[in-house]
């Protein structure tokens, strides 16, 4: 039996704690990226980014950020994580490269896509993070009639209304226990 993918939503607007400054952090990339102060060509680009905008909003607090770290139980790193283990942060890019042919495949396979959903999902799931987004920046077009994301896309405006950004947030509903 194949793992069930987990709910994907916009994340909820908040005041304050880590998810306002994970938030505020992509909005702040978005808004670079659609008014071309930033170019963005490679995942790690994305992740260096971002990095950089969770740090500025983290300094000054004890709250430590990591890149590209373990957590236990998952194989492979997970993209970004922030605080102790309290926010895990997966990120794709599909970026169009004019030098290459128009029949070439896509970059992103969309099942690595699903596995970034499932792996966050579990991470919630067993309590290893509070909190797990996933950030996709889509240049080429491709894959924005995926079902489970279909609705989600949005353009990154500015010089670059063409591109879509997928910034969601992964909910877990975790099983209800009730009293005797």
């Amino acid at each position: 039996m194949s793992e069930q993918l987990p709910l994907l939503r916009h994340p909820q607007p908040c005041q304050e704690g880590v998810r306002a400054v994970v938030v505020e952090a992509v909005a702040a990339v978005q808004e670079a990226y659609g008014a071309g102060r930033l170019d963005i060509v490679t995942e790690a680009d994305l992740q260096g980014h971002l990095f950089a905008a969770l740090a500025a909003r983290l300094e000054g607090t004890p709250i430590p950020l990591h890149a590209w770290l373990p957590l236990k139980g998952e194989p492979g790193p997970v993209d970004l994580v922030i605080g102790s283990n309290s926010v895990a942060i997966e990120l794709k890019l599909e970026a169009r490269y004019p030098e290459m042919p128009s029949t070439k495949k896509n970059r992103v396979d969309w099942k690595l896509a699903r596995e970034d959903f499932k792996k966050l999902g579990r991470l919630l799931s067993r309590g290893g993070v509070q909190h797990g987004y996933f950030v996709m920046l889509n240049e080429s077009g491709a894959h924005l009639t995926q079902p489970e994301v279909r609705e989600l896309w949005v353009s990154a405006g500015g010089s670059r209304a063409e591109a879509r950004w997928l910034f969601v947030e992964i909910i877990v509903e975790l099983p209800t226990i009730t009293g005797s």
